[in-house]
């Protein structure tokens, strides 16, 4: 495998800037990530007293310009709940899920 010509200060300093602008959105995402989370979590200790136990699944759906986000979470007492936020800069909305008898 070929090495890279580091000898060259230009070259190096552009290196190190191209490295930096790679990671920097992944550290953003991963800001964001937690940010949206710890919101869930807030909403539904307030509205429903739910401990966040685990992520039953989530996923993310992008709608025109907007991320769309849902869901199903599990609480500590055993309780599962599902979440849409429609887009980023609303409120989780939250369905408590029930056994559905036919």
């Amino acid at each position: 495998m070929p090495m890279l010509p580091l000898r060259r200060p230009r070259f190096r300093a552009a290196l190190l800037v191209a490295i930096a602008f790679a990671a920097h959105p992944a550290v953003s995402l991963a800001a964001d990530d937690e940010e949206w989370r710890g919101a869930l979590k807030q909403q539904l200790q307030s509205q429903y007293g739910c401990r966040l136990d685990r992520f039953v699944f989530e996923r993310q759906l992008p709608l025109g310009g907007d991320i769309t986000r849902d869901g199903r979470i599990q609480c500590a007492d055993g309780r599962e709940i599902d979440y849409t936020q429609p887009n980023i800069l609303q409120k989780f909305e939250l369905r408590l899920c029930a056994p559905t008898v036919c």
